[in-house]
């Protein structure tokens, strides 16, 4: 009895994130716990239960969005935009996935997703309405193109897009709280969106 109630504990407690410390900064959220030199145990084995791998605060620093700027959940089958800008790494990259961790790229979309060193950065106009000045970012994500940064997605699965910042200050030394991230708010409207 005590080995089955032991086990079931074990396994609530991992099936939520109550015991790791999670941080929510607008649509984004980043576990602080996954990478600290401490080691939180439920941390640890969350990651292990997960199949991932976390990347240490020297390595960077990884943030995940399920949600729209107003609270709606994201659709593969949607078209979104990402206004703002991107803080301060070497590298940065995002992916679109669906909650499985499978990539909803389109069959012979042009590229798995976009990063740092491919970005065109947005035009003048395009940056003040991101809100962030002639360096900000404007990026489409969804299954109908758009010219400039755009990811390509399909199906109507839940989208989850994740933010990988490598090299970063984030999490050694800069505040999570502190920093800007994108905004993401619903583009060209579809029929079930």
């Amino acid at each position: 009895m005590g080995l089955g109630l032991g086990g079931w504990s074990a396994w609530k407690a991992l099936e939520g994130d109550l015991f790791i410390a999670r941080n929510q900064l607008g649509s984004w959220s980043a576990y602080t716990d996954l990478a600290a030199p401490q080691g939180n145990p439920y941390a640890s084995a969350k990651a292990a239960q997960i199949g991932g791998l976390p990347m240490g605060l020297a390595e960077g620093f990884e943030f995940t969005a399920t949600t729209d700027s107003d609270g709606a959940p994201l659709l593969a089958g949607c078209n979104y935009m990402l206004l703002g800008s991107v803080p301060q790494a070497r590298l940065w990259t995002l992916d679109a996935v669906d909650e499985a961790g499978v990539s909803l790229l389109a069959d012979g979309a042009p590229q798995s997703g976009i990063n740092s060193r491919a970005i065109v950065h947005a035009p003048v106009e395009e940056a003040g309405r991101a809100g962030d000045g002639v360096d900000a970012l404007v990026i489409a994500v969804g299954p109908d193109p758009a010219p400039g940064n755009w990811i390509q997605t399909q199906s109507s699965a839940r989208l989850i897009l994740t933010l990988r910042l490598y090299d970063t200050q984030v999490g050694s030394g800069v505040g999570v709280r502190d920093i800007s991230l994108p905004r993401i708010v619903g583009g060209r409207a579809r029929e079930g969106c």
